[in-house]
Formats: structure tokens, sequence, C-alpha cells
């Protein structure tokens, strides 16, 4: 369908409501309110506009938009915000972390009533405490009330479920009076909940004044233990009292807002203070704020934060005037059910308190800024001293490779990849060795780089196809073709290369389960060492790992694959990201192996590198190949480039990362193989039998417990077993007796 959007300005109406820009692959990149869609949206292509970057940028992008009327600037306001948080367009200024905080809840409601842990608030008629900013401090608090008012921590339904089950733990550790079995009354119980909420309400001379006589009344009474006790007690007490510090003489619900900026960068601090204390702090990232003003920023976070919140104080105390400030003071107002205020103060005691916040910001920001500095000296900073080593500059993207095996058995290969210096655990691959028979690493790495960069070649050829099907439809429409509709060919190859037809990539190589295994232990320099295992950065995650059949994945394009590298606002997302965010990559067809590495990098020396490059001349590309020599002891000593070893500096941050390479991918090739090996071994004999398959063959170990009790079982015995009929019981019964 082709959109024409000079056209379809001329038909935006001149009301509130929300627009929605996309790019070439139906994409949402932008999302805005307008109070005139009519104004609003024909002020982007404008050309007399001063755009800022940012939005020149979008603009170029822009395939086609859509918008929805609303009924007020109101309602466009609300569901712009739900937009965002929906699609979290790349142009939108988006908040990184969208927290939830914790509450205490009371059920008052109950009969005998509960004091618990609360993610959100509910309309349950219960009482609700908080936000706080520390589930810690919840937890503790919670405790502390167990110990001191005897609170249930049950979810029995009382009085109904009174007498029908003993008293759990806590009333035999003395931190419940145990009201499931009646050894406490409703009335009794509930003035210990009212005291309760007298404590969380912040009144804390009640419960001190009662822990001190107690304590000194188990003085007096030589019972030291529990005057010990109560001593704790009260200390707990004035600990969770000191933290709650008076900021404000008026008992007012306020939130202080003040941020701080560095480049694309911006930091959000808010104080959270309630009833006139202040309860807790917590900071903001906003990303893509560069050229934005410190209004902008604001208001784009007000509106996704408290979008997100159920807590709305009466007052937002803010260090910058907002964009729509009454439009969003009449939002807040609908939320909360009550007036809220926004205000900017010039001076006073809310002024002192926002300049504050904006000097936590400040230090954040700072602080990060200098762990950046660290992480680029780590990462970045030792690429290049690789790249100095070698005389190979701008190295960007590092592709290491190693060979794992029982004896020959079993071989397999491993891909890591390493991109600005960091592991890019997505475009990790496993290979399964099915060309080569016995130990030989040689041939088996031959075959590993081979199917890795015959299949590079096989998808820039479908790259380049799909392009001219692009070109050629655009010619035949009599439309023009813009750089954004063009797949990005990043991996270019530096020659023809040839792919046959017996060298694609076929089905095979997904990691199969096939195959059996001897029982063939583990050598020597297969097995997981010590100096194997990362740095706590670098551990990778269950969730990351790459499993089975999900090794060659098809599915793994990311969003750094389809636009310029050059492009600056482009932030790259994971796949994983990109799903919960309910984004999806535009050409999932085509996997990374299309990206060439600028570096390959063999765990191994002169052999290795030789059949790197042998398989790089037969497929007529030029890529670096170096290897990582290690010592006797299996530590890296040093690089051999160009027929020559050499050596590297073990304080420097260039002899960290290529260790941490080195292990990643000895680490990622013992974990396949580990996992094909559990595989195999994990064999019953009732897997030879014919119609017994995975179901029946448990029901039969849960039935009988064991394969010598299954032998002895009669046709009869065997066919009662869920599951299980007669045909398949006599097919198990001859098997044994055959």
């Amino acid at each position: 369908m082709f959109f024409d959007i000079e056209e379809e300005l001329k038909k935006l109406p001149a009301k509130p409501g929300v627009y929605i820009m996309h790019d070439s692959n139906d994409n949402i990149i932008y999302v805005g309110k307008a109070i005139s869609l009519k104004n609003r949206v024909r002020q982007y292509f404008q050309s007399s506009r001063n755009l800022t970057p940012k939005i020149q940028q979008m603009v170029s992008h822009i395939n086609y938009f859509e918008y929805i009327i609303t009924d007020s600037e109101l309602e466009a306001l609300v569901l712009e915000c739900n937009l965002i948080k929906e699609h979290r367009p790349k142009y939108n200024t988006m908040l990184k972390d969208d927290k939830s905080y914790p509450y205490i809840k009371v059920t008052v409601n109950e009969a005998y009533p509960r004091v618990l842990f609360a993610r959100q608030r509910g309309k349950d008629k219960s009482k609700y405490f908080g936000p706080y900013t520390s589930s810690k401090s919840i937890k503790d608090t919670l405790e502390l009330l167990r110990k001191i008012y005897f609170i249930r921590t049950c979810n029995r339904n009382l009085p109904k479920d009174i007498g029908k089950d003993r008293p759990c733990l806590y009333y035999h550790i003395k931190q419940c009076k145990a009201p499931c079995q009646g050894y406490v009354s409703e009335a009794e119980y509930k003035e210990s909940i009212q005291k309760v909420l007298e404590f969380l309400n912040g009144n804390y001379s009640l419960v001190t004044k009662e822990l001190e006589e107690k304590m000194k009344q188990a003085a007096e009474n030589l019972e030291f233990e529990n005057a010990a006790e109560y001593r704790d007690l009260l200390n707990s007490v004035m600990q969770i009292a000191q933290k709650q510090k008076i900021t404000s003489s008026e008992l007012e619900d306020r939130d202080i807002l003040a941020l701080a900026t560095a480049g694309n960068e911006a930091v959000v601090q808010v104080f959270f203070i309630r009833s006139g204390k202040l309860i807790g702090r917590d900071h903001f990232y906003l990303t893509g704020v560069e050229h934005e003003s410190k209004s902008s920023i604001l208001t784009s976070f007000v509106k996704q934060f408290y979008a997100g919140t159920p807590m709305i104080p009466r007052e937002l105390i803010l260090g910058e005037p907002i964009e729509d400030q009454e439009i969003i003071e009449e939002w807040l107002s609908s939320k909360r059910g009550q007036k809220v205020y926004i205000k900017v103060p010039i001076k006073g005691e809310k002024e002192r308190l926002v300049e504050l916040a904006r000097k936590n910001a400040s230090l954040v920001l700072q602080q990060d800024a200098e762990k950046i500095k660290r992480e680029e000296a780590r990462t970045v900073g030792a690429l290049k001293q690789i790249g100095e080593l070698l005389n190979i500059p701008g190295i960007r993207r590092i592709e290491a490779f190693d060979i794992s095996n029982t004896s020959g058995f079993e071989s397999v290969g491993s891909m890591v990849v390493y991109e600005n210096g960091k592991p890019k655990r997505n475009d990790y691959r496993k290979f399964k060795i099915r060309s080569v028979k016995g130990p030989d690493d040689y041939a088996s790495m031959e075959e590993v780089l081979t199917r890795r960069l015959t299949h590079a070649i096989r998808e820039e050829r479908a790259l380049h196809e799909k392009n001219a099907l692009l070109e050629e439809h655009a010619v035949q429409e009599g439309h023009t073709i813009r750089k954004e509709d063009v797949l990005p060919e990043e991996g270019t190859l530096h020659g023809e290369g040839t792919l046959h037809e017996e060298d694609a990539l076929r089905e095979e190589d997904v990691l199969r389960e096939e195959g059996t295994l001897r029982e063939d232990v583990i050598c020597k320099e297969d097995t997981l060492r010590k100096e194997d295992t990362l740095p706590e950065d670098d551990i990778l995650h269950e969730e990351d790992i790459i499993h089975g059949e999900d090794a060659l994945r098809e599915d793994t394009l990311h969003e750094e694959d389809t636009f310029p590298e050059e492009d600056p606002l482009h932030e790259e997302h994971s796949p994983r990201e990109e799903q919960q965010h309910g984004e999806k990559s535009p050409v999932r067809e085509y996997d990374s192996f299309n990206k060439l590495p600028d570096l390959i990098m063999m765990d191994g020396g002169k052999g290795q590198v030789n059949i790197a490059k042998k398989v790089l001349d037969n497929l007529n590309m030029i890529i670096p190949v170096c290897g990582m020599v290690k010592d006797d002891n299996h530590r890296t000593r040093g690089l051999y480039y160009n027929n020559t070893e050499i050596p590297i500096d073990t304080h420097s941050e260039a002899f960290r990362l290529i260790t941490r390479i080195q292990d990643e991918t000895h680490r990622f090739a013992i974990e396949y193989h580990k996992l094909l090996r559990g595989k195999t071994q994990i064999r019953s004999v009732l897997d030879d039998i014919k119609g017994v398959g995975a179901a029946r063959r448990k029901a039969l170990m849960k039935h009988f417990q064991s394969i010598e009790a299954i032998k002895e079982a009669s046709v009869e015995e065997l066919a009662a077993v869920p599951s299980m009929n007669k045909p398949a019981a006599e097919k198990v019964y001859e098997f044994f007796r055959s």
C-alpha cells in the first residue's frame, strides 16, 4: 500500500487526539498527543520548522502515520501514556526502569486481620501503608510486628477454620497467639491490630513505652533472657523510627522531583514524603534526551512514571516547569480522586528539598560516568589495545572458536561473539560435528568454520536478491526507493565466495539429540576447570544459554541489523526486550550470520590459525585470524598472528579480555558437550520396546519403581498401569522373555 504523506496531511482533523508514526517495517517509532492533530502533525513535515536533530532523524524514517481522535486533550494524554508504555517507541524519551513499590497491607475487613507484604494497592477495603522504596525494610517491619503483637501470617479462613488443623511454627516460637485454635478472642486480637495501625501511622511512642516497661519488669524479676529480647525489640523500633525523618511540619503527601542531564542520558531523583515524613528516595534513568529541554524531559517522566504507579501524592514539587501542566494536573487529580497540585518553588523549604534532590541526581550521573569510564577501559579500551598489538584498526566484533570431544566421540564446536568488548550471547552458536570421525580437532574446526562462513555467504546473497526485488517492484510501481527501505548488508564479503549445495546450512545444523554415547570418561583436557569459569560480570545466566534445537535459530536478527551503523540515535535491544515491549524485528528470515567478524580468534596456536586461513582462502574471504596461545598450565600466554607469537602484558586490559574470551569459548564448548553426553546417557531399556514411549515409560517406572519389578510383572499387571493397554503390555512382557 502506497501512503502519500502530503495528501494524508490535508485530511487531518483539527481535533484533539493521538498520532502514531510508523517506519517502513511497520514498527511504531513515535507516539504523541495534540490538541489539534492538523496543526501538530503538519509541523513535522514543514521545512521551515526548527526541528531538533533527533526529530529530523525520526521524520526521515516515517513511512506513514495514523491517528486516533479523542473527545478532549485529557483523553489524548491518557491514551498517549498507554501507547508509549505498550509499544516503547524508539524516538520517544523513555523511562528505562519501570519500578513498582511495595506496600504494607492490613486486612482490616477480616475477623482476624493479617499484616501482609503487597506489591499493588487493591480495592478490597484493606488499609495500605507506603509505598516503600525497600522491600527489605518492609520485611523487617513485618517481622518486628509479629514479635511484638503476635499477628498471624497464615491464609486460613477464620473463624470458619478454627480448630481444623494444628497451630503452625509461629505459635511454637512465640510469634503468634494461634487464633486458628481459638487461643485468643476476636476482640483481644483486634486490640493488637489497632496498635499495629498506630505503629504504621508513625506513633512509636506507645510501643517504645510498652517495651521499656516490659524490659524493666523482666529485669526486676531476674528474667534476663526476656529482658534482653525486649531490649532487642526496643532497639529495632528505634531504628525504624530513626529512618522516618521529619521533613515538613505540614502533614502532606508529596513527591519532590529534580533532574540532571549528561549527553543522551538523564536522571530524575524522587523524594517520597508521606504525612510529612521522608520515607525513601529513588532515582530513574531516561534515554533519548539529547537536544531535549529539561522541561520536556521532566514532562515525559511525570507522564510515564505516574501512569504506572497507584500512589498519587497531593503535591508534586518540581525543579523545572513542565509542559501541559494544567492538563497533567487534571489527569493526576482524576487518578487520585482528589485535587493534585504541581508546584515549582522559588524559595523556602520546598526549594531546598528540590535542590537537594538535584544534587543527588547529579551525583548519580557522576558516579555512572566514572563507572562507564571503567567499563570502557575493560571493553572498548581493551579492544583498542588488541588492535594496536595486531596492527588492526577499528576492531568491533570478535568471533572465537573451540572444539570439545570425548576421545573423538561426540565432537562439538562452539562460537562465541564479543562486540565492543562485551559478550553478545544471542549470537553464540554451537555445532555438532557430523563429517569427522575420531579425535581430529583440525578437521572439526575446518567443518565449523566452513559452515559458519558459507552460511554468511548465503545470507548476504539472499539480502542482495531481496533488495533487487524491492528496487524492481518500486520501478514497476513508480515509487522511489529510500535508504531506509533497503535491507542493510552489514556483512560485506571480501571476495566472490561460492556456495555449494552440500555446504549450505541444512536442517541438520540444528542440534540433534540422536545418537548414542559410550560410557567414556571425559578426558582431562575437556574437563571444566576453575580457570575456565567466567568472572562474575561475564557469567552466562541460565536464561541466556541456547539449548538444543535453539542453537541455530532463525529469529536472531536484532534491531541493530536493520539500521545503518552510523545512526546516532539507535539503541540496541535484545530479542527478549523486543518481545517484552511488543516489538519485532522486521527481517526475521535472516539471523546474525550475515555479520562478519573484524577478527577471528582460535583457541589454539599455529595449527588452528592455519586451518582458519585455509577455509578463508577456499571461500575467497579476507578476515584477520589470530590464535590464543596457552602455556603448560592452560593459561593465556600470548597471541599468534602473522606467523609470530606476540607476548601480552598480563596486567593489561587486553590480556584480561583475551582471557575472558578464551575461557568463555572453552566453557561454551564443554557445556554443550556435557549436555549432549547427559542426554544420551539418560536412556532406559524400555526405550527399545516398540510401542512404549516417554509417557508409558514414566508410568511404568512410577508404578513398579524398578526395571526388575517390570520384568517380573504379568501381562494383566502391566495392562493395569495408567496409559498402558493390553497390546503394549504384551510387547513389554515378550521383550523381557525373548
